[in-house]
């Protein structure tokens, strides 16, 4: 089965437009929104999700939306934008929310935001952290987000430190060659000095994954999130990718 993969979905109807719709005519199916809520269109739960698809999700920065995390350590221009989508989320948007898993699995994969060993804060950044949280999932592949950088650790067998290597696009990984931690990367606001959409193609009868990059209307993007009063860095920042 094929499943599409996003990470850090920022959900822009823009980025909606180009790439879900694109996904649901070849049938592939939504595995994991790992989503950050930084100006997303709703469905009944809050979530854009295309027709058809299935999600599977975890409970990720939606803790500081629902105010079930101090957002006082985050910095202004991030804590803005949590209180803006605080304020979107009416009751059954935040009883979803807090309903979801820190950590879940699904199909034989393990899905989490910052990282399998620390959910919701950490980076998964160097190939030690990468390394050190491989003893935290029992599956072969654990998806995570949080960094905004699409990149992937692979722990082969009989090594002990992690490969920590960058996700490229149309790079095609084997994921029977060893233990993977994946970030495929930010639909919504990457953060790679690479302003396309990122997202993942997952098939799991082959065992492989292949990354994607996608251009999009960010301009179209950017003025809603000014119509919105969202942060002018938050808004100038995603046609640079950083």
């Amino acid at each position: 089965m094929t499943f599409l993969d996003i990470s850090q979905a920022a959900q822009q109807e823009a980025v909606a437009d180009t790439e879900l719709t694109a996904a649901d005519t070849q049938r592939l199916h939504l595995l994991e929104a790992m989503l950050s809520g930084r100006g997303y269109s709703r469905n009944q739960h809050g979530f854009w999700v295309a027709p058809g698809s299935r999600m599977t999700a975890a409970k990720v920065e939606s803790a500081a939306h629902t105010r079930e995390v101090d957002i006082s350590e985050f910095n202004p221009v991030a804590q803005m934008a949590a209180r803006w989508t605080s304020l979107q989320l009416g009751m059954d948007h935040r009883a979803y929310l807090n309903g979801l898993p820190a950590v879940t699995m699904a199909s034989s994969y393990t899905l989490a935001h910052g990282s399998p060993r620390s959910p919701i804060w950490e980076y998964v950044t160097s190939a030690q952290t990468a390394t050190e949280n491989f003893t935290f999932f029992d599956t072969d592949v654990c998806f995570i987000g949080h960094t905004h950088i699409a990149m992937y650790a692979l722990l082969k067998e009989n090594e002990g430190m992690a490969q920590i290597s960058a996700l490229q696009h149309d790079e095609k990984l084997d994921l029977l060659a060893g233990r993977y931690l994946i970030n495929p990367g930010s639909v919504g606001q990457p953060r790679d000095r690479d302003p396309r959409a990122a997202y993942a193609i997952l098939d799991t009868d082959l065992g492989s994954l292949t990354a994607k990059r996608v251009e999009y209307d960010i301009s179209a993007t950017q003025r809603q999130m000014a119509m919105a009063n969202l942060p002018e860095v938050l808004i100038t920042r995603l046609a640079h990718g950083m």
